[in-house]
């Protein structure tokens, strides 16, 4: 991505939308945007020349349920097309002469919205916002046609791993997006020069300076979003900082942009005070003048101030702050967000000094100490403003790698010693500030950024080398031959995902939380129990896999239950592609699929009965053991518990393996979230007696014969 100003902190995720299961959301994105189809004769325009941003919108807003809850002006104008069966018909015909201009919606302020306002900000301004973060990681072209990348992550079969890749046992989703923070490139706004935050922040974890302030997540997330492209400092210079002063050096270079001119400017001062013109050089606001000019007022009257602390001096400050307008911009510009000082209209001189003496404005004792404070609020109050929100976006995609941990407030990886390989290390940090063509890189969706390239070739190391790596870490760890590194680092994970689970998620909280999906008012207070990166449904397919882990008299590997990607911490991100069931349970003698639903009764039959028998019967065809699917939900309608009996008496078709029929009943047991509340509580209840139950109960079902030709029979007699 391009900086669209040198002054700018990068941002690879949107806020716009507001939403934090990152992942999700680019899956939903590219999803709709390769349906739309976009290319040059169907191209990503607003109207007249297109309806795909709105298409795009409308479609966001249906597929995200429970993310965007609120859009009332783009209902507003939904209701308007439906509404006007004229003006609808012109819409989708791009007619240029409809009249825009009419108000079709007042907000509670009394703010008035025309129907071209609406759909240039409220939906296709959203549009684009939503898709630029597919943009900033590679999924798709500015343009929004997807590349190789992005058509990867919602279709993950293309994929093709290398050696590492391999032993870092990472989802498809994962490795997708580990590559592509890999390859980001943050260019300056005339694309020339780059910084990689990604392989910034792989060599920082790599390196392991002395300094663990570093690795705090906060203090971590500061550094790795405030380097820029456009810092007059070097590689040398960062890894100077970190090496003799820690966090706190680097973080001074950064916020200072690696320019010394504006503290030696102040140190040569000495006691005298900055004159307007270097003030307003220093003290900068590009959006308006008079913000700068509300700074030089607020820096004289505390010069004042410092010089001689008296109370006309005192009200010369108070009258400053009184104004609500001017709190807002010095608190941003000077306070951190915060406050400056504890004042009101009312507040006396000495009561002003008792509250604020310790203020380090106030604790300055000459011009020349107060020049290097204020200086020094302002660059780290501006960079604190800048940073708040973008930090945790960036943050929230490297967990999405499945790679970065965050656990415990640290930042770590998973498998370290795979990567500490001194050439990759060195690969890194070459690659962090360099020079390259913004308009080669990633500009179409053929360019470099977007294209499928494995870790070995994005680390730019070799697949020899990394095979000595992994020879090496195969005699740390002490295995013989007969155990390979990816089984043993696999079973590492599986077990370590369990001793989380019995940690993280003990039984009594697993099944409190699952009685809270019995509402969906509950959806917040589910997210915060579990996590807010995933949606609702996701988290309900976690929690239902963990409750059954509780209710098996048998163990068995639980990691491998699930279908869904993981951040690095154990925590759901999302659903993983592909056409299998939601959990899958791998027993000595038999297979468990479980199917999980929100869908409510009426919804069940169009949205479950398909899905669900599908991956029942080709679980029952391809699996070597018999098999039984539990099918979940919070209320049951009649139907669709009959239908689930009655489909048991005959031969089912595979999907995927046309001519090949069930041979054995296809056994789907409906159950409650009540029904699993219950067999919790109850002490008598074992998974054994369950399964033995339903197997007896559909043992006569399966006995009887069926006669496939009776379709046949029926329409030959009609015709004798």
């Amino acid at each position: 991505m391009k900086l669209q100003s040198d002054e700018k902190i990068f941002n690879l995720y949107d806020t716009n939308g507001r939403r934090k299961d990152i992942l999700n959301a680019y899956k939903i994105y590219l999803t709709i945007l390769n349906d739309i189809n976009i290319n040059q004769v169907n191209p990503w325009a607003p109207y007249p020349k297109s309806l795909n941003q709105y298409k795009f919108y409308k479609r966001a807003v249906n597929d995200s349920i429970g993310t965007f809850n609120e859009h009332p002006q783009y209902d507003a104008f939904e209701d308007y097309l439906k509404s006007n069966p004229l003006f609808n018909k012109k819409f989708y015909k791009l007619d240029s002469s409809l009249d825009f201009n009419k108000v079709i919606y007042t907000n509670k302020k009394g703010k008035d919205y025309t129907i071209k306002a609406i759909l240039d900000t409220a939906i296709e301004s959203r549009a684009r916002h939503y898709t630029s973060s597919l943009n900033n990681i590679g999924f798709v072209s500015n343009n929004r046609e997807l590349t190789p990348s992005g058509k990867a992550l919602i279709s993950p079969s293309v994929i093709n791993t290398d050696i590492l890749e391999k032993n870092l046992n990472l989802s498809s989703d994962n490795l997708l997006t580990l590559r592509q923070i890999l390859k980001v490139r943050i260019f300056d706004s005339k694309g020339e020069r780059y910084y990689s935050p990604g392989k910034f922040a792989l060599y920082l974890v790599l390196k392991q300076f002395s300094d663990r302030n570093i690795y705090s997540v906060s203090n971590f997330m500061k550094i790795v979003q405030l380097v820029s492209p456009t810092g007059k400092y070097t590689m040398n210079d960062i890894d100077n900082q970190l090496q003799k002063n820690g966090f706190e050096g680097l973080l001074s270079l950064l916020i200072n942009n690696g320019n010394n001119k504006e503290t030696e400017f102040i140190q040569n001062l000495g006691d005298k005070q900055i004159p307007k013109n270097e003030f307003y050089k220093l003290f900068t606001n590009r959006k308006s003048s008079i913000t700068s000019d509300i700074y030089f007022d607020f820096y004289n009257s505390l010069c004042k101030f410092i010089l001689d602390r008296n109370e006309s001096n005192f009200i010369e400050i108070k009258e400053l702050m009184k104004k609500s307008r001017n709190k807002e911009i010095l608190k941003k510009a000077f306070g951190y967000g915060k406050k400056i000082f504890k004042i009101s209209p009312k507040t006396s001189f000495r009561k002003f000094m008792f509250d604020n003496g310790n203020h380090e404005f106030l604790k300055c004792s000459s011009i020349r100490e107060f020049n290097h404070t204020f200086y020094s609020f302002f660059t780290g109050s501006k960079s604190a403003d800048r940073l708040k929100e973008n930090k945790s976006e960036t943050k929230y995609i490297l967990e999405a790698t499945g790679l970065f941990k965050t656990e415990s407030g640290i930042m770590t990886i998973r498998n370290e010693d795979l990567f500490k390989n001194q050439k990759i290390i060195m690969s890194l940090r070459n690659d962090i500030l360099n020079s390259g063509s913004f308009d080669d890189y990633e500009s179409t969706p053929t360019s470099s950024f977007g294209q499928m390239k494995p870790l070995i070739e994005i680390l730019g190391t070799t697949e020899k080398d990394v095979e000595l790596q992994i020879d090496l870490v195969t005699k740390k760890y002490g295995l013989d031959k007969s155990t390979s590194l990816e089984q043993y680092l696999d079973n590492n994970r599986s077990q370590e995902f369990e001793d989380f689970v019995k940690n993280e998620f003990p039984k009594e909280k697993v099944f409190d939380i699952l009685c809270l999906f019995k509402n969906r008012d509950n959806d917040a207070k589910i997210q915060k129990e579990v996590t807010n990166k995933a949606d609702v449904p996701t988290i309900f397919e976690y929690v239902s896999g963990l409750a059954w882990y509780y209710l098996s008299d048998e163990h068995y590997c639980l990691l491998k239950t699930f279908r869904l990607t993981f951040d690095a911490n154990f925590l759901p991100l999302t659903h993983a592609s592909g056409g299998d069931g939601d959990l899958i349970v791998n027993y000595n003698d038999r297979v468990l699929m479980i199917e999980v639903t929100l869908m409510n009764k009426n919804a069940q039959k169009r949205g479950e009965w398909e899905p669900v028998l599908r991956h029942s019967v080709n679980l029952s065809i391809n699996s070597d053991k018999p098999s039984t699917t539990l099918f979940l939900a919070d209320k049951l309608d009649n139907n669709t518990i009959n239908i689930w009996r009655a489909v048991a008496s005959v031969p089912l078709e595979s999907s995927n393996k046309v001519g090949s029929f069930t041979d054995t009943a296809v056994k789907i047991m409906p159950l409650q979230i009540d029904d699993f509340i219950a067999f919790s509580k109850d002490s008598g209840f074992s998974s054994k007696h369950l399964m033995n139950a339903i197997d007896k109960s559909y043992e006569p079902l399966a006995k009887k014969s069926f006669d496939n030709k009776w379709r046949n029979e029926i329409i030959e007699s009609a015709i004798k």
